[in-house]
């Protein structure tokens, strides 16, 4: 008579534990920042590592999606990623034409200033980057 009763109750009981993706593809930073977050304002998370990608997924329960997804909002996790003129010029060896090595150097630029901005938030060091 007690599993009657306690056998409907196993479907809601899986469901809560249900946990959900929030963000995928993270370096071990991001992941670790965007964990510590949500465990230090009481969201239950985890990350785990996809194999093929060494990238990281950070998982929520899927009752505190909604929370996590604003919080991280507020604290502008994840962080935008810029690239750098080291990403933009990398050593391959090939033969560029000027017209493609010119718009290569104006995107690597337009990112490191972008990114030199979204670092700025009164940061000395980022309006040094820019050279202010």
């Amino acid at each position: 008579m007690t599993a009657r009763r306690i056998l409907p109750l196993v479907p809601l009981l899986l469901l809560a534990a249900c946990k959900t993706q929030l963000n995928a593809g993270l370096t071990e930073r991001q992941a670790n920042e965007e964990t510590a977050l949500l465990l230090r304002n009481g969201i239950p998370a985890s990350r785990d590592t996809d194999p093929k990608t060494g990238t990281l997924t950070v998982w929520v329960e899927q009752s505190r999606f909604a929370d996590a997804v604003d919080l991280l909002r507020v604290h502008g996790l994840p962080k935008q990623h810029f690239d750098s003129i080291a990403d933009v010029f990398k050593g391959n060896g090939l033969v560029v034409s000027p017209t493609e090595d010119r718009a290569r150097m104006v995107y690597a630029l337009d990112e490191e200033l972008s990114s030199g901005i979204a670092l700025s938030g009164g940061s000395p060091g980022a309006w040094r980057r820019l050279g202010a």
